[in-house]
């Protein structure tokens, strides 16, 4: 390997916020906060495959802070996506909370919207 060709290979790199972020000084996304501002945590299916029987939200909608609820049943539906081709098979959208099936494990199935991150959890 030529070290001319790649001087930053086995050389030490500066990090601006090294110093912060050893100290606990540092502040993250997570640590700022706006008006307005929501949080939202997705809800995914613990099986595999199968259906979604039925899903009740009333007690988690009557919970503080907590603003909205998603499931497949009051999210508005989507026309269906174009068919899979080799060319779109990683980029055409996928539909998401449209049905009661499920595809795999960890496939949204609901999502809480609050007022902070504990109570969207």
């Amino acid at each position: 390997m030529n070290r001319q060709a790649t001087p930053l290979i086995g050389q030490p790199v500066d990090r601006v916020d090294g110093r912060l972020k050893v100290t606990g000084q540092a502040r993250y996304a997570a640590e700022f906060s706006y008006p307005g501002l929501v949080y939202g945590v997705a809800l995914g299916s613990t099986v595999a495959a199968g259906r979604v029987r039925d899903i009740d939200t009333a007690a988690a909608e009557q919970l503080p802070g907590v603003l909205l609820v998603l499931t497949h049943k009051n999210v508005p539906k989507m026309a269906p996506p174009a068919p899979e081709t080799p060319q779109n098979r990683f980029t055409r959208a996928t539909p998401l909370l449209q049905d009661t099936a499920i595809h795999h494990h960890g496939q949204l199935i609901g999502f809480v919207v609050a007022e902070t991150l504990e109570q969207a959890r």
